[in-house]
């Protein structure tokens, strides 16, 4: 890497986070959007990272699974590009979101030469990426940075949307926070233990229907997206993997037991976009087959694919689209109530412990 050294292994940590630091210092990297700033400065640490394995006598695996992150990481960094992309508004982004594909299928290809040691394919991606470095942020990036400019695109309200839909750890905002002094983004926003996330998204997005078994199946999804989340910042691969595979399980046994659910009381009671309703069950279903194959594929982007999936269906079927199960329901409230009762009695509904014991602590019942 340019501006670089050989790092000594007394102190690693800190010796390659200073090297982060000094690279970011002599080049003109900053564009003035914090996410995004943010996100390459743990790139670079990422890079660097992966310049002190492949040059040490490190374990194979440990090396591999840098290799892993970083592209799991510029994977998520380019979603998020993309996504202020459409909020500002820039023109012609195809080209910008090209280069992306290419990069990342390029550093896929190299990853997959099963034919070379672990060392020579780190060395071949490191030529990549420096050249993603030096190329891609100082040429392709700073021509959106000028249109921001031009454009009076507000920053602050722009930086805010993003960070709503992107993964931070606290390692990256420390070092962030460390290089640039921009405290923008805040430790608070992923300092919360896993019920007070839970509870922040449901009222944020004022996610109840008000119906206890619909409410229950609806944090239990909310739960697994917080938990598998969480995993893809801070967890090693293998863990990160290990949360994916659970996690992937329980959407499908999830999907399965939810729709049929909710497709009981839409028929029971004449709701008049059943239709419409089940056909956007039956896409989300396609869409977690989709991530399972990913993963039998050892497709790098699968966890990241279904965290988005996941957000996604949080955030617009079941924030909007079922605010008008709540409507309709309302006014048949007791009479919703009394025939899932009947259902559960029939052995037709499946209430997990895990569900219900999560239900009862949200609520405290």
């Amino acid at each position: 890497m340019k501006n670089s050294s050989l790092i000594p292994e007394n102190s690693v940590y800190n010796e390659y986070e200073n090297n982060v630091v000094e690279i970011w210092e002599k080049n003109n990297f900053r564009l003035g959007i914090p996410i995004i700033d943010l996100q390459h400065i743990w790139l670079i640490h990422l890079i660097v990272k992966m310049e002190f394995y492949s040059k040490g006598d490190m374990a194979r695996e440990t090396l591999n699974s840098v290799i892993i992150q970083t592209i799991e990481f510029l994977i998520e960094h380019y979603s998020t590009e993309e996504r202020l992309f459409q909020i500002i508004q820039f023109p012609n982004p195809l080209s910008h979101t090209r280069t992306h594909r290419n990069y990342v299928e390029q550093l896929k290809h190299i990853h997959k030469k099963s034919s070379e040691s672990i060392y020579k394919v780190a060395n071949r991606i490191l030529v990549l990426l420096n050249n993603w470095l030096y190329k891609h942020i100082l040429d392709h990036d700073h021509k959106y940075k000028e249109f921001i400019e031009h454009a009076e695109v507000d920053i602050y309200k722009c930086n805010h949307e993003l960070v709503s839909h992107v993964n931070i750890s606290k390692e990256q905002v420390r070092l962030y926070q460390r290089i640039t002094k921009d405290y923008t983004i805040k430790n608070e926003i992923i300092n919360k233990n896993l019920i007070g996330t839970i509870r922040d998204i449901w009222k944020t997005y004022n996610l109840s229907i008000q119906i206890p078994i619909i409410d229950m199946q609806h944090l239990w999804l909310v739960k697994m997206f917080v938990e598998l989340d969480l995993a893809s910042r801070t967890m090693a691969s293998i863990d990160r993997m290990e949360m994916f595979k659970k996690t992937m399980v329980r959407s499908l046994q999830y999907a399965k037991e939810h729709f049929a659910t909710e497709e009981l009381l839409m028929k029971e009671f004449g709701y008049p976009r059943l239709t419409i309703h089940s056909e956007k069950h039956s896409k989300f279903t396609k869409f977690l087959k989709k991530r399972n194959e990913e993963y039998k594929k050892n497709d790098l982007s699968a966890a990241f694919n279904l965290v988005q999936n996941l957000k996604d269906w949080l955030y617009s079927h079941i924030a909007l689209d079922d605010k008008s199960l709540r409507n309709f329901f309302h006014k048949d409230i007791i009479a919703v109530n009394q025939f899932v009762k009947q259902l559960n009695v029939k052995g037709m509904l499946k209430l997990h412990n895990g569900q219900v014991a999560l239900y009862q602590e949200f609520y405290k019942r």
